[in-house]
C-alpha cells in the first residue's frame, strides 16, 4: 500500500471547492433575476406606483430591459452581473455597485471585528478555565447565552450599554470605515457567536481530556501551554473553526439589526430604504454582493480545513 503524503497540497479538494463556489454565485445571480423579473406583477408599475402614467411605465420598462423576451432578460442579467454592472438605483440615480459597496464596508467592519472578537475571547476563556478550573462558572454564563436568540441577545446588550453607560456613543464613528471603527457595535454583535464558540471549544477540550493521547502526553512530562495546545486544542481546532465560519452569517445579521437600532448608515438601513422605495436594482445588488462575500468566506474555509486536518482531504 502506498504511503500517504500529508504535505501534498490538496488540489482536487481545492478545485471542488472552487466549483461549488462558482455554482453558488450562479445560483445567487439566477435567484436575484427570478425574484425581481419573474415575480407576479409589472416591476415598472410596482416601482412607479399605481398613479404613474402609462408612458412613464413604458419608459421605465425599456430602461430596465423588460421589453425583451424572458430568456434574453435572463441572459442579459447574467452578463451584466459577470461584468459587475448592477445598473442604476431607482431612488438615487447613482450606480448600484459603488453605493452598495460603501454601505457593505460599514457592515463588514462591524461583522468581521465581531467575528474576530468572538474567536479570540472564546479561545481565551477556554484556556483560562483550563489553567484555573475555579473560573469554570464563566462557562455557565456562555451556555445561557447560547439559549437566547441572536436578535434578543444583541438588543439586550445594546439596552444594557445604553442604560449603564449613557455617555458612550453606540453608533461608533458614523460612516467612517477602518480598523477598530464601530468597535462597540462589534462587541455587541459578538455576544451570541462568543457564547456558541466558547461552548463548542469547551466540548472539544472536555473530550480531549478523556483521550489516551492526553494521558500519554502528561505521562511524558508535557504540561501547561504545550499540553493544552498539543493534546486538547489541536484536535478541537477544525470543529471550532467550522463553528466560527457558521456563525459569521449570524454576526452579520446582528450587525444589520444594530445598524437599524443605532442608525448606523450601513447595509441594514440601505436594505430598508430600498424595500420602501421599491428600488429593485439596489436590492439585486445587495443580494449579489452579500452572496459573493459569504461564498468567498465559505471557499476560504473549505480550502483551509485540509491544511489544518489532513484526515478530511478528499
Amino acid at each position: 500500500m502506498a504511503e500517504a503524503h500529508p504535505r501534498t497540497f490538496p488540489w482536487r479538494f481545492l478545485a471542488l471547492s472552487a466549483g461549488n463556489a462558482l455554482l453558488l454565485l450562479l445560483g445567487a445571480a439566477v435567484l436575484s433575476f427570478v425574484l425581481f423579473s419573474v415575480a407576479p406583477g409589472d416591476p415598472a408599475r410596482i416601482i412607479l406606483g399605481p398613479q404613474a402614467s402609462q408612458e412613464s411605465v413604458a419608459a421605465l420598462r425599456e430602461s430596465l430591459g423588460l421589453e425583451a423576451p424572458l430568456p434574453a432578460q435572463a441572459w442579459n442579467h447574467l452578463c451584466r452581473t459577470a461584468s459587475l454592472d448592477f445598473g442604476t438605483s431607482i431612488s438615487t440615480g447613482r450606480p448600484v455597485l459603488p453605493n452598495v459597496l460603501d454601505k457593505f464596508a460599514i457592515t463588514a467592519t462591524i461583522g468581521l471585528q465581531a467575528a474576530l472578537i468572538s474567536l479570540v475571547l472564546s479561545y481565551a476563556v477556554n484556556f483560562l478555565v483550563y489553567r484555573f478550573p475555579g473560573a469554570g462558572f464563566f462557562l455557565g454564563v456562555f451556555r445561557a447565552g447560547v439559549l437566547m436568540p441572536v436578535f434578543l441577545l444583541t438588543v439586550i446588550g445594546a439596552l444594557l450599554v445604553g442604560i449603564f453607560l449613557p455617555g458612550v456613543s453606540l453608533s461608533g464613528s458614523g460612516a467612517k470605515v477602518g480598523p477598530f471603527t464601530q468597535i462597540l457595535p462589534s462587541i455587541l454583535a459578538s455576544l451570541y457567536p462568543l457564547a456558541v464558540m466558547t461552548t463548542v471549544l469547551r466540548q472539544g477540550v472536555a473530550e480531549g481530556l478523556s483521550r489516551p493521547t492526553h494521558r500519554a502526553a502528561r505521562a511524558l512530562g508535557l504540561e501547561g501551554w504545550g499540553l493544552y495546545h498539543r493534546s486538547l486544542f489541536r484536535p478541537a481546532l477544525v470543529p471550532w473553526l467550522a463553528a466560527w465560519v457558521n456563525q459569521i452569517s449570524l454576526v452579520f445579521f446582528a450587525s444589520l439589526v444594530l445598524e437599524v437600532i443605532l442608525s448606523i448608515p450601513g447595509t441594514g438601513n440601505l436594505l430598508l430604504a430600498s424595500v420602501q422605495n421599491r428600488d429593485y436594482p439596489t436590492l439585486q445588488g445587495l443580494i449579489l454582493v452579500n452572496a459573493a462575500f459569504f461564498v468567498l468566506i465559505s471557499f476560504l474555509a473549505e480550502s483551509a480545513y485540509p491544511a489544518l486536518d489532513p484526515r478530511i482531504r478528499k
